[in-house]
C-alpha cells in the first residue's frame, strides 16, 4: 500500500488524502466531495490560479467517471508558436484505471 498525504482538495479545497503515482508525477487525490481523480504535477498550480468555474467543472466530472475509469486532469503541451496559454490549458481526459498503477 502506498503511502497518503493530507492536503486539500485543489477543486473543492474540502480536506482530502493522495498519493503519488507515475514516479511521482501525478497525484491520486480521494477527496470526500469530488472523489477519485489524478492532477498531473504541472496541472496542480494552474488549478488554482483558473477560475472557480473550472475547477467545479473538473469536481463534477471526477465524480461521474464510466466505471472502470477516473478522471485524469493534466497541461496541454506549450503552444507550437511560443505564446502563454491560459487556464484554458488544463486538460480533463478519462483514464482507464487498469491501465494505471493505483
Amino acid at each position: 500500500m502506498k503511502p497518503t498525504l493530507s492536503q486539500n482538495c485543489p477543486l473543492c479545497g474540502a480536506g482530502a488524502v493522495f498519493y503519488f503515482v507515475d514516479y511521482e508525477e501525478r497525484k491520486y487525490f480521494k477527496c470526500p466531495h469530488c472523489g477519485k481523480f489524478l492532477v498531473t504535477r504541472r496541472a496542480e498550480p494552474k488549478l488554482a490560479e483558473a477560475p472557480a468555474g473550472w475547477r467545479e467543472r473538473f469536481s463534477e466530472l471526477a465524480k461521474n467517471p464510466e466505471e472502470g475509469y477516473v478522471l485524469d486532469i493534466s497541461v496541454l503541451p506549450p503552444a507550437a508558436d511560443g505564446s502563454e496559454r491560459t487556464s484554458e490549458e488544463l486538460t480533463p481526459e478519462y483514464l482507464r484505471k487498469s491501465d494505471l498503477s493505483l
